[in-house]
């Protein structure tokens, strides 16, 4: 990253980025040419806040932890900062989530959770209730246990399904990108002839894919993850 470009970050971060380092984006884009037109582009949009809150909240989980941070895959980070960018700045939760996926990735498959390329994408279209469905389907995820062996029913008081009138819709939408199997069933709301129904979700599966993704989002451990 060249000198202008660092100057340029510090002046649009308004003080929000002062925990953020120029030596660790630097070791994330690794010997990327083009890294610090990329930054450039970046500090000019005012998506740039939620960026460098995001790598604040990275950076914070692996010093923490120990971990020194390695190059990140262009094919990961790239699509990560893109997609981070488009969160609220004020919602921490999700940006927390960007910030494990970001840490887990530069951590290594040593020391973090497997990363793959589609997570950017996946996160980017879960809005915050479906990312606290997850959470509260894989609670405690652990890499060890059968991702079958997490599963809830609709009424479960932990859903906030009574206050939700997308539950139904959220959870399609998760089992769309396979990260749990949402059986649903057929329930009458009319008398009319022919009666009307409404598909219903009845109870919520863990898929490994959806348990990878979770543990993605989920910040790097002390020890060492498979």
């Amino acid at each position: 990253m060249d000198e202008e470009s660092k100057e340029l970050v510090k002046a649009t971060a308004e003080g929000v980025a002062a925990g953020v380092t120029d030596q660790f984006l630097d070791k994330l884009l690794g010997p990327v040419v083009e890294g610090g037109e990329m930054l450039r582009d970046r500090v000019r949009s005012r998506r740039w806040k939620a960026e460098v809150k995001m790598l604040e909240k990275a950076r914070a989980f692996l010093d923490d932890r120990g971990i020194d941070p390695s190059r990140v895959p262009v094919k990961i980070l790239f699509p990560l900062l893109e997609y981070a960018s488009l969160e609220d700045e004020e919602d921490e939760i999700m940006l927390g989530r960007w910030a494990a996926l970001l840490a887990n990735a530069a951590a290594g498959t040593e020391r973090g959770a497997t990363v793959l390329p589609s997570f950017p994408r996946i996160l980017s279209e879960l809005s915050p209730e479906e990312a606290v469905i997850l959470d509260k389907l894989y609670s405690g995820p652990d890499p060890e246990r059968v991702p079958s062996m997490y599963h809830l029913f609709a009424d479960d008081p932990r859903l906030d399904r009574a206050e939700d009138p997308l539950f139904n819709t959220r959870c399609f939408n998760l089992d769309r990108l396979g990260l749990l199997e949402a059986s649903w069933q057929n329930v009458r709301i009319s008398r009319t002839n022919p009666p009307a129904y409404r598909h219903t979700v009845e109870r919520l599966e863990g898929y490994a894919l959806g348990l990878s993704f979770v543990l993605a989002c989920t910040p790097p451990s002390e020890g060492s993850l498979p």
